[in-house]
């Protein structure tokens, strides 16, 4: 298990640098979710982490829910 938080973290990638991208619904519900009725999923902010489970950092932290990562390399774009 690399997440402990109680919350419901999936849409995990890889990235080319051995990290993994997910999302993770632990701070619940923000601004947005509150206006919907019988929202289907919880509110989502997206994170980082090494390939063992260690050094979790929050990326994004907007008043929307940020969902599913995507890694796309930089010699596609």
């Amino acid at each position: 298990m690399l997440t402990e938080t109680g919350a419901n973290d999936g849409h995990s990638v890889w990235t080319h640098d051995n990290k993994i991208l997910y999302s993770s619904g632990m701070y619940g519900f923000r601004d947005e979710a509150a206006i919907y009725d019988f929202t289907f999923q919880p509110y989502g902010q997206i994170f980082v982490m090494d390939a063992d489970g260690s050094n979790k950092r929050l990326l994004t932290d907007s008043l929307w829910e940020d969902s599913m990562p995507l890694y796309i390399p930089a010699e596609f774009l």
